[in-house]
């Protein structure tokens, strides 16, 4: 009977490691909490900070042929694309989920050129104007007072159950608006665990230590 139960309890450890991969949490002293499991094949990623917090699932080895601070090529695509399917073009551009359910009769007709392009939140705010968007549940107004609260200072965490460097960079883009690079290092180095910075300059610092790779704002 001892043995069969010992077969039964790894058979349901083993189980569960399947079905769970990949989880994190984070929060903010006496404010709001995030945390996330995810099954196998997808990374979790929690995002704090004192303006809100969120949590999200992303396929492993995600992203598009676009990335986040590529806004002008983000629409030009959106522009040529159906409405039905402008949501999974954001959610492959950002590591986020991503729904947008537009007003009738919507065209994309965004401003957008080679001399001034359209950044990747000229884009959100567009269609938060022209519909209904939502990103990991959350309106766009909640994602601005983090951006701006972030920008101003503020304190971040992203916290990554097996993240790269490359994912939490893309994170961060949405979050903050900017564009990075990885000069220094490999950007598919694997990270875990909480990398919390109080600015940009200060949560670039700790990425960088923590993933052996040097990063710069473009």
């Amino acid at each position: 009977m001892k043995k069969l139960l010992l077969s039964l309890f790894f058979l349901l450890m083993g189980a569960l490691a399947a079905y769970a991969q990949s989880s994190c949490s984070c929060s903010v002293p006496a404010g709001c909490s995030a945390s996330q499991s995810c099954p196998n094949g997808y990374i979790a990623i929690c995002t704090c900070n004192p303006s809100g917090c969120s949590s999200s699932c992303q396929k492993g080895g995600g992203g598009g042929p676009i990335l986040p601070g590529d806004g002008g090529r983000l629409a030009s695509t959106l522009r040529a694309a159906a409405p039905e399917k402008i949501a999974g073009i954001l959610s492959h551009a950002f590591p986020v989920f991503v729904a947008f359910e537009p007003r009738q009769n919507f065209s994309f007709d965004l401003q957008n050129s080679k001399a001034a392009p359209a950044s990747d939140w000229d884009v959100l705010e567009y269609l938060d104007t022209n519909g209904v968007l939502t990103i990991n549940g959350q309106k766009l107004e909640f994602w601005k007072g983090i951006k701006d609260n972030f920008n101003n200072g503020g304190e971040l965490t992203i916290c990554t159950g097996g993240a790269t460097v490359d994912t939490v960079l893309r994170q961060l883009s949405f979050v903050s608006g900017k564009q990075f690079s990885v000069t220094v290092g490999d950007p598919q180095t694997i990270v875990n665990g909480a990398i919390h910075g109080k600015g940009l300059k200060d949560f670039l610092e700790i990425l960088g230590k923590m993933g052996g790779v040097t990063i710069v704002e473009n």
